[in-house]
């Protein structure tokens, strides 16, 4: 097979960065896979085309950051929007963005995992997978509180974020009125 061309290579990236954002660590892990497979063996390949083929991965992200079409800040906020509009808590994202490599700096950037929104969401989620029964106060059973606290920490929160999403939890269920026509 050919040998891959440093034009050829950003092409490549462009495809790869028209379908979804990618950040620097995963497009570049991408971008030396494919210039591995343009390679015929290793054993044939001088160590220093080789060498120069993966200068060559350095020198297309560096264009594309300079061009602003590859962006790790860009990639995070996107990432943590659509899994927050997923329900996903935010040390579930947090370990995801870790695993596709994002620098730790950028993410502490734009995630905070503290922010009482996160609690909010907690609520939501709670309230639209166990919905509150009719009828004022009704307590939550110990295995029913377990049940509702393993979703919630399989979803990403944290301890704090959970036993805030049970108080309003308990909230809207107190608020909920008796409907005769609806039980």
């Amino acid at each position: 097979m050919c040998k891959m061309d440093q034009r050829a290579l950003y092409n490549y990236a462009l495809r790869l960065l028209t379908r979804r954002d990618y950040p620097h660590a995963e497009l570049k892990k991408k971008l030396e896979q494919k210039v591995a497979e343009t390679v015929e063996s290793v054993e044939t390949v001088a160590f220093k085309e080789a060498s120069r083929a993966l200068s060559a991965v350095d020198q297309v992200l560096e264009t594309l950051t300079q061009q602003s079409l590859l962006s790790d800040s860009r990639y995070v906020e996107s990432f943590i929007r659509a899994k927050r509009s997923r329900g996903h808590g935010p040390y579930r994202i947090l370990l995801a963005l870790k695993n596709k490599g994002v620098d730790p700096d950028r993410i502490a950037e734009h995630l905070d995992a503290q922010d009482p929104v996160w609690a909010e969401l907690a609520a939501e989620q709670l309230i639209r997978k166990f919905k509150p029964k009719q009828g004022g106060a009704h307590t939550i059973r110990w295995q029913e509180r377990a049940k509702m606290s393993r979703y919630l920490a399989q979803k990403g929160y944290g301890s704090g974020q959970i036993s805030e999403a049970f108080s309003r939890f308990q909230a809207v269920q107190e608020s909920v009125q008796y409907d005769p026509y609806n039980s």
